[in-house]
C-alpha cells in the first residue's frame, strides 16, 4: 500500500444548527472507526464572517488503497446514505493526496482556510502544482501549518490547507510580504475558491 495519507472532503450547503447536535453523526462516526485505515475525521461550518453558509465533513485515511477498499465495501454505502441524509442530497466527496506536508495540525487548528485551487485558462496543472508547493512552503516554513494536496480523480484540481488562529489573522498576514507578492503570481494562474471553517476532530 503507499506511504501517503488521503483526505476525503466534502462541502455542502449547511442547514441551521446542523452541528448543534453530534448525535445525527453518530452513526457516521461508529461507523467511520471500524473502518481498516480510517485516522480521523473532522466536521464544522465556514465561519460567519464569510455567512456561515457551508458545511465540511473531511476524513483522513492512511493510504489511497485503504480508502479505497473502504469504498468499495457496503459499509461506505451506509454511510454516505447517512450523510447525505444530513446534508440534503447534495454531498459531494472529493478524494486528495498530500503532495507535500501533514493536514492533520491544520485541520485541527483554531481556523482551518481550505482552497480548491484550478488553472486559469491557459495556465498549466503544472505550473499551478509548483507555485502551490512554493507557498505551501512559504506559509509551513512560518508557522502556518498548510498542507498541499491533488485530487485523485480529477486532473488539475488542488486543495490547500493551513492552519490559522483566526480568519482575520490569515487575511492580515497575507497582505505583507513575502506572503503577497507570492500569492499575486498564484492568482494570477489559478483560480481560488477560499473558505474558513472550524473543525471539530473526531478520532
Amino acid at each position: 500500500m503507499s506511504s501517503g495519507p488521503l483526505i476525503q472532503y466534502s462541502l455542502f450547503p449547511a442547514s441551521e444548527g446542523l452541528f448543534d447536535d453530534d448525535s445525527r453523526f453518530k452513526e457516521t462516526l461508529e461507523i467511520l472507526r471500524k473502518a481498516d485505515g480510517y485516522i480521523s475525521s473532522y466536521q464544522g461550518l465556514q465561519v460567519q464572517e464569510e455567512g456561515g453558509k457551508n458545511g465540511y465533513f473531511i476524513s483522513v485515511w492512511e493510504s489511497v488503497e485503504h480508502h479505497k477498499k473502504f469504498r468499495e465495501g457496503n459499509l461506505h454505502k451506509k454511510i454516505f446514505g447517512s450523510l447525505k441524509q444530513t446534508a440534503a442530497d447534495q454531498l459531494v466527496p472529493r478524494q486528495f493526496v498530500p503532495i507535500k506536508g501533514n493536514p492533520l495540525p491544520a485541520l485541527e487548528s483554531k481556523n482551518t482556510e481550505v482552497v480548491i485551487i484550478t488553472p486559469k485558462p491557459g495556465a498549466s496543472a503544472a505550473k499551478v502544482k509548483e507555485i502551490g508547493i512554493r507557498l505551501r512552503d512559504l506559509w509551513d516554513g512560518e508557522g502556518h501549518t498548510t498542507t498541499f494536496s491533488q485530487n485523485v480523480d480529477e486532473e488539475g484540481v488542488f486543495l490547500m490547507l493551513v492552519g490559522w488562529d483566526s480568519t482575520s489573522h490569515h487575511l492580515e498576514t497575507v497582505k505583507k510580504d513575502p506572503y503577497a507578492s507570492l500569492v499575486n503570481e498564484f492568482a494570477q494562474i489559478g483560480d481560488f475558491d477560499l473558505t474558513h471553517a472550524n473543525l471539530k476532530k473526531h478520532a
